[in-house]
């Protein structure tokens, strides 16, 4: 199992591609907006080596449009 944990940048890399999905299959949200400003700096985050907080705030941009994030 340990083979198939993902490091933090590589789970920087899964969010921001599943905000991005939710952002297009939402773009009507009321809150789309909010959650496409969070995703900005959630990848500001990540770029500047600070994936954890990037790994947070890109949860915060899918909480909003109503997404799970993934785990793994």
């Amino acid at each position: 199992m340990a083979d198939e944990t993902l490091t933090r940048s590589e789970l920087c890399s899964k969010l921001q591609q599943q905000t991005q999905q939710a952002i297009t299959e939402h773009a009507e949200a009321k809150r789309a907006a909010k959650a496409r400003a969070l995703q900005r700096k959630a990848t500001r985050f990540c770029a500047s080596n600070k994936q954890a907080q990037g790994i947070r705030t890109f949860a915060q941009a899918l909480k909003l449009l109503g997404v799970q994030p993934i785990d793994d």
